[in-house]
């Protein structure tokens, strides 16, 4: 959504853009031990630009229909503005997984709209632990050339359910004999989630 008219709100971004620096990736992800900038680096290197150009971005939370989104909210001194919105769908019910969850998604809505990028390549944690991999379990499934890989959504998903269980990680990418987690094939992902689950239900019970 968006106001009527986005002319003085697109000229002042525009300008705001050309000043801004990337941001830097000095946090590590633990789930995979890869960097990545944070929500913090990510307002850090877009804040002080933003607001020179008198734009100011808010983020709230709110329910529709039982689902509860994300809205970020692009406001500019002269009263236009432009939004996005992201349904928030957990992966895991307790509270901690529940506030990392919306910080992430808030980092990636925020990063989108304001248009921050990062020093770096990212690779949204999807980096494998280990550069090369030699089959280690003899069931591993026969991948076609061409086949459908699984969402970046559906890869948010299995790094919470993993959590701090980050071997499990590794076990899945020598399952598939893959190099990271998004060459998943998508025809796998309910049975990998459910594998995870059962593994992590196992160690909190043994």
């Amino acid at each position: 959504m968006q106001s009527d008219n986005l002319n003085e709100l697109a000229a002042a971004l525009a300008k705001a853009q050309e000043e801004m620096e990337g941001a830097s990736r000095n946090n590590v992800n633990p789930f995979f031990k890869s960097k990545y900038a944070s929500f913090s680096d990510v307002v850090q290197a877009s804040r002080p630009s933003l607001a020179k150009h008198g734009i100011s971005v808010i983020q709230r939370t709110y329910r529709e229909d039982g689902t509860l989104i994300l809205e970020t909210r692009m406001l500019h001194s002269s009263g236009q503005w432009i939004s996005g919105y992201m349904p928030l769908n957990f992966p895991k019910d307790d509270a901690q997984s529940r506030g990392s969850y919306i910080t992430y998604m808030k980092r990636y809505a925020y990063a989108a709209l304001v248009g921050v990028y990062t020093d770096d390549e990212d690779d949204d944690g999807e980096a494998a632990v280990a550069p090369q991999r030699s089959p280690q379990m003899s069931n591993a499934p026969i991948l076609k050339k061409d086949y459908e890989r699984i969402s970046s959504d559906n890869i948010k998903n299995i790094m919470f359910e993993i959590g701090e269980h980050t071997d499990i990680a590794e076990k899945i990418l020598q399952q598939f004999q893959i190099q990271k987690m998004s060459d998943i094939p998508k025809e796998y992902y309910l049975k990998t989630i459910d594998k995870i689950r059962t593994t992590v239900n196992q160690r909190k019970n043994s």
